[in-house]
């Protein structure tokens, strides 16, 4: 088989691959969309918690548990993981719902850290942690226009379905391919809001200490801060129960000596998240440079 021929057998197989994926992605969204927001919550938390430890990402969570947490039992890291399934398979339920969310599903602490920022440049950051769709939510209910920073799907087809879901609660969502930063400078110029996501790894960025482990973390968000002299407010969503989270706002990061030192105060946020509600953030992510085969 010549070279041109693989080729196109490997984009066949993708091409494939990508509408098997698609049609259950389509028929999920029907199914949770029928189900109504509590039931399609709590369905959508029980099949993840049962299908999530077959698949093979299950043992980055764990890898990544016993790295974090060595001194947890084997029962602890279970159990943390068996709720984080619940969890996100309920986040990725609400995806369906998004339109139908409003600030009775809020409990917003923290807004006269940010009261004073409306209509004026500034970036917003925080994890997969929670349901972060809901800080865009919130942003928006307090007045805020907002460019939210995402991680595309790998299948193009799910990733323009999720783009539009996404925009029913922010004012405009851009992938980190899709020249993010270009963007973010668009929406700060214009006196607007960027929310961008930081825990995940940036294999350019530096080292920078993450929950005891060094991982490679984005410096954007604090250059920017920087050039263009706006504020760094971390923000997290916490569930409280069933459809309805807390979103907390911080007080302002001011510049440090480096964007490194900002993005390890940035990080030590994090931390306090993740530590204080482990079952909430995204453990199935190959975040540090561990060995994970």
């Amino acid at each position: 088989m010549s070279l041109s021929q693989k080729k196109t057998l490997r984009s066949w197989i993708r091409t494939c691959r990508h509408a098997i994926e698609f049609t259950g992605f389509l028929g999920a969204i029907v199914l949770f969309s029928g189900l109504g927001l509590p039931r399609a919550s709590k369905i959508g938390g029980k099949l993840a918690q049962w299908l999530g430890p077959w698949l093979p990402v299950h043992r980055i969570g764990m890898k990544n548990l016993m790295q974090v947490f060595p001194e947890w039992s084997m029962s602890q890291r279970r159990r943390v993981l068996e709720k984080m399934w619940f969890h996100w398979g309920a986040v990725c339920a609400e995806y369906c719902h998004l339109e139908r969310f409003n600030s009775q599903n809020l409990e917003i602490e923290g807004y006269d850290h940010i009261a004073h920022f409306k209509d004026k440049p500034c970036i917003f950051v925080s994890g997969h942690f929670g349901n972060f769709q809901m800080i865009s939510l919130a942003l928006k209910e307090c007045g805020f226009k907002v460019t939210q920073v995402y991680r595309q799907a790998n299948n193009p087809w799910v990733n323009k379905i999720m783009q539009k879901l996404q925009r029913q609660v922010c004012h405009r969502v851009v992938a980190k391919t899709e020249h993010p930063v270009k963007a973010m400078v668009e929406a700060l110029q214009s006196n607007e809001s960027v929310l961008i996501l930081i825990d995940q790894k940036f294999t350019q960025g530096p080292l920078i200490p993450l929950l005891g482990h060094l991982a490679h973390t984005t410096l954007i968000p604090a250059r920017c801060a920087e050039k263009y002299q706006c504020a760094l407010i971390p923000v997290y969503a916490e569930r409280l129960e069933e459809a309805r989270f807390k979103i907390k706002f911080f007080p302002e990061i001011l510049p440090k000596n480096s964007p490194e030192e900002t993005m390890r105060q940035v990080n030590t946020h994090l931390e306090v998240w993740v530590c204080n509600q482990p079952e909430q953030w995204f453990w199935i992510h190959r975040r540090w440079p561990f060995d994970y085969d």
